[in-house]
């Protein structure tokens, strides 16, 4: 766990670990490292530079900052559908508490039942992997989400 409980402004929940999905779906690691791999696309995919995409080197090097991450936190202020088919709720909008901008993220979690404390008003932290893509780029990645309790 990266996310430090003892600076949360007050009661959260880890609802998502990166760590745990991969564990849970191996394949989608398989995937993303067939694409960084796959030098006849050279410009689509990780750089992995430090490390491919969720093995133990990849996960020490964000342990010791080789790869930068970046904390985000703020107001949930709305839930809605993302995406051309109607479905269900899968996207929030939330007021970052760096700059009081709106911003949107995707609700992501281990365990279903926790997404009903996405809620407008609840608080959300996440922190992000800035991993590096072919071109340089550097991508926000999430790695973990808590949310008010």
């Amino acid at each position: 766990m990266f996310l430090d409980e003892s600076g949360f402004l007050e009661p959260m929940k880890l609802v998502y670990e990166l760590k745990k999905e991969l564990e849970a779906n191996p394949q989608k690691m398989r995937d993303v490292h067939a694409l960084t791999l796959d030098k006849s696309k050279p410009s689509m995919g990780l750089s992995g530079r430090n490390g491919l995409y969720g093995t133990d080197e990849w996960w020490e090097n964000i342990e010791k900052s080789v790869i930068p991450t970046k904390k985000v936190s703020g107001t949930i202020e709305e839930l809605y559908v993302a995406g051309m088919e109607a479905g269900e709720v899968n996207e929030f909008k939330f007021v970052c508490d760096d700059d009081w901008s709106s911003k949107s993220e995707s609700i992501y979690f281990n365990n279903e039942e926790d997404k009903e404390l996405f809620i407008p008003g609840s608080r959300v932290e996440m922190l992000y992997v800035l991993e590096e893509l072919k071109n340089g780029i550097r991508y926000p990645l999430l790695l973990e989400m808590a949310v008010s309790q």
